[in-house]
């Protein structure tokens, strides 16, 4: 990466500077075989990719190809960027680009650890890690539904649902919830009886040992309202209307809310929330350096690098 002119700051400045790119920012470019040299998969900038760098990689690392052939040249793009950025730190120009990238990523560490955790990083990790840290109180429950599909089911799914109701009125325990439910005769109303995951008042489903940011899954307001009205185990809701159809819901577990102290969260998710950053510095200079040394790649690298054997 090009510095800007005089200028003594460190790569993040010339980074965020856009004035400092000469260049126009543009696409990973395919090319045929004969525009790249003989062996060679891509380009990036001057660099050469060379096909026996991603054979290395797919031996090594047991990825396929094509990410083996991405990885090296991310890595192409990350050493442009430190060839001159990292000069400061003791790297020679001659270093290899494996060894240049890793120790940019290195500097990213550290550069995103100096500053403490602030309030606004720990409440946006917490929102997406809200069912382990800050769960509101939840009703995990098996309901039956006769559902509404047109118009006219309306009437006798409702009728169904009163139906389920009073005949279900003794069953506390939600297997046999369930199983009753299925053998109350429906005539031409489609039923579904089954046991749900936790649901909050606000319709969130209660997941965990998912992955931080993964979507939240929701459930009707007005099933998770009436869930979340029940406050003894083996309870059960009046008739509900939902945009499914007619429900009758069962309490199974009651969940009591789990709030974790700010300065606790702030413990628990401060590596994430560096990694997090240090990941968003990387994007942010792989994406300055591609606008400034354009990356062509060939279109045969898969060809190239099909009889690789990947370990397993």
């Amino acid at each position: 990466m090009r510095a800007c002119a005089g200028a003594g700051a460190w790569w993040f400045v010339a980074l965020v500077a856009t004035s400092c790119s000469r260049a126009e920012p543009g696409a990973v470019r395919q090319q045929t075989a004969a525009t790249l040299p003989e062996g060679v998969v891509a380009l990036v900038g001057d660099q050469r990719v060379a096909r026996a760098t991603v054979e290395r990689i797919v031996r090594a690392r047991s990825v396929s190809p094509q990410d083996a052939r991405d990885a090296a040249i991310r890595d192409a793009l990350l050493a442009a960027a430190a060839r001159a950025d990292l000069a400061g730190f003791g790297l020679v120009a001659s270093a290899e680009r494996s060894t240049l990238a890793r120790a940019l990523l290195e500097q990213l560490q550290r550069q995103a650890r100096a500053r403490p955790v602030t309030d606004a990083e720990v409440a946006d990790m917490t929102a997406r890690r809200w069912a382990e840290l800050d769960r509101p109180v939840s009703a995990r429950t098996a309901h039956v539904v006769a559902r509404v599909e047109k118009p006219e089911d309306d009437a006798p799914a409702r009728a169904l649902a009163e139906r389920f109701a009073r005949e279900l009125a003794d069953v506390t325990d939600p297997d046999e919830f369930v199983e009753r439910a299925k053998e109350v005769p429906a005539g031409s109303v489609k039923v579904v009886a089954e046991r749900l995951p936790p649901v909050t008042a606000d319709g969130r489903v209660v997941q965990v040992n998912v992955p931080a940011g993964a979507p939240t899954p929701t459930f009707d307001r007005a099933y998770a309202r009436a869930a979340n009205a029940l406050r003894a185990v083996g309870d059960k809701s009046p008739v509900t209307k939902s945009d499914f159809g007619y429900h009758v819901i069962l309490l199974e577990e009651r969940m009591e809310a789990k709030r974790v102290p700010l300065e606790r969260r702030r413990e628990l998710l401060a590596d994430e929330i560096m990694d997090n950053r240090a990941r968003r510095m990387e994007e942010q200079l792989l994406e300055q350096a591609r606008s400034i040394h354009p990356v062509e790649v060939r279109r045969a690298a898969a060809d190239l690098t099909a009889r690789v054997r990947v370990r397993r």
